[in-house]
């Protein structure tokens, strides 16, 4: 694949993500993924989906909007995304709404040379 779809695969992610897909996730990381964000550092594709299903399990529903996707020529397998996502308690009340006390996210998406995700920086903010 060409590096001028990553921005397409970074897509595929948060609508993967949104949809609480661990399958579809797993086809996307690759084995040596590493997550960091503001609370957790994981390493390694299980370990990285474990976490993501922690978050799935807390929360009926999940919606992610992507802002905008930048990728800078000069480093062609980094993505910059910015995000607002609102989850959904199973009582059906948001403990974040977009417009209103929204999370404001930026991920620094990186991937191999196969482009598969291999690292995940997390910015709450």
């Amino acid at each position: 694949m060409s590096r001028e779809n990553l921005k397409d695969i970074c897509t595929k992610y948060f609508e993967t993500w949104g949809r609480k897909d661990i399958d579809g996730l797993a086809a996307l990381f690759a084995n040596d993924i590493r997550l960091q964000d503001w609370e957790r550092i994981e390493d390694g594709i299980y370990r990285v989906l474990n976490a993501n299903q922690q978050i799935f399990d807390s929360f009926i529903s999940i919606n992610v909007e992507v802002i905008g996707l930048y990728q800078d020529p000069a480093i062609p397998n980094k993505v910059v995304c910015q995000l607002y996502i609102e989850f959904k308690l199973a009582d059906g009340n948001s403990t974040l709404h977009v417009g209103d006390s929204t999370l404001h996210v930026t991920d620094i998406i990186t991937f191999n040379d196969e482009d598969k995700i291999s690292m995940i920086w997390a910015y709450k903010g």
